[in-house]
């Protein structure tokens, strides 16, 4: 980017001239493609870290769903019971440690077990339910809006990457332009140097 911007410098002193005005044109239209790359990319990080403290609020809820549950079912049963292994295959505390896209089936399993349990797991039922749907809900938006996110930022680093691919031939056509220029009007080959950086 610094090498287009010398460039659109160095080509503005002399851009009445109508052969280089043309080239000033191009090399400003990439930096004006530049400027709303780096802009959609501020925006773009801002909603990817909005969307990972969304996946860590969610995370804290359905940790906390999930504890309350096991906390309310261990006072009914032990760990080593068949209830608690048909509603936690491996231990809560270690769904809980794992993340938000680990509890989500644990939670999912959780919900399922509930809505098939005959009257014995009602009380559960009632006090977990509904807060373990809300939670779970609540997770599966922030694991998508944390996708999408990230897709948005590969997209906008693939489009960063094309620009800097065209940037580069933009450069090299300019410098041929500007030899072709010299070559026509006997101008020496340190004026073409001229317009672009040397460090």
């Amino acid at each position: 980017r610094g090498e287009l911007i010398f460039s659109s410098a160095a080509l503005a002193t002399q851009s009445d001239d109508p052969r280089i005005h043309r080239l000033l044109a191009r090399i400003r239209g990439e930096l004006e493609e530049w400027q709303a790359i780096e802009t959609d990319g501020e925006d773009l990080r801002a909603m990817a870290t909005a969307a990972r403290a969304r996946v860590s609020i969610a995370d804290a809820a359905l940790d906390h769903r999930l504890h309350r549950f096991a906390t309310d079912l261990l006072d009914t049963c032990d760990a080593a019971s068949d209830i608690y292994q048909a509603f936690f295959p491996e231990p809560h505390e270690e769904i809980i440690a794992l993340g938000l896209a680990c509890e989500i089936p644990m939670a999912t399993l959780v919900l399922g077990r509930l809505a098939a349990e005959d009257h014995a797991a009602q009380t559960l039922r009632d006090a977990h339910a509904d807060a373990l749907r809300a939670a779970l809900q609540l997770g599966h938006v922030a694991l998508s809006d944390r996708a999408e996110a990230y897709a948005a930022l590969g997209r906008h680093q693939a489009r960063t990457e094309a620009w800097l691919t065209s940037c580069g031939a933009i450069l090299r056509t300019t410098r041929d332009a500007l030899a072709k220029l010299a070559e026509d009007r006997r101008l020496s080959p340190r004026w073409v140097d001229a317009f672009f950086p040397t460090e």
